[in-house]
């Protein structure tokens, strides 16, 4: 008669490490990357710097944010945060260095 089997359970499978974000201190300060027509203009604008310039844009967001304008088309501006004023004016150097537009706000 064979000797029982032990039921085997898998291995514990390690989570996955997110990339690092990056932050700079003082958080406060965010860069507008585009005012354009529409929402999907500035997704396609967000997609271009990203391939442009993907040390810059590494664990970073877009931020889109409707812009209605008193009798005229409405804007979609893209933007991103957590600047500090300094780290942002070297972000948009670094932007603009690469071909995009890029416009400090707050700081």
């Amino acid at each position: 008669m064979p000797a029982p089997v032990a039921p085997t359970t898998p291995a514990p499978v390690a989570p996955a490490v997110a990339p690092p974000q990056r932050v700079a201190a003082g958080g406060a300060v965010v860069v507008q990357l585009g005012a354009l027509d529409s929402e999907a203009g500035a997704r396609t604008e967000w997609d271009r710097l990203a391939r442009r310039a993907p040390e810059l844009l590494h664990g970073r967001s877009p931020q889109i944010i409707r812009f209605e304008r008193q009798d005229k088309p409405t804007m979609w501006r893209l933007r991103t945060g957590g600047f500090s004023a300094e780290a942002a004016r070297e972000f948009c150097d670094g932007i603009r260095g690469k071909g995009g537009a890029c416009a400090v706000i707050g700081g």
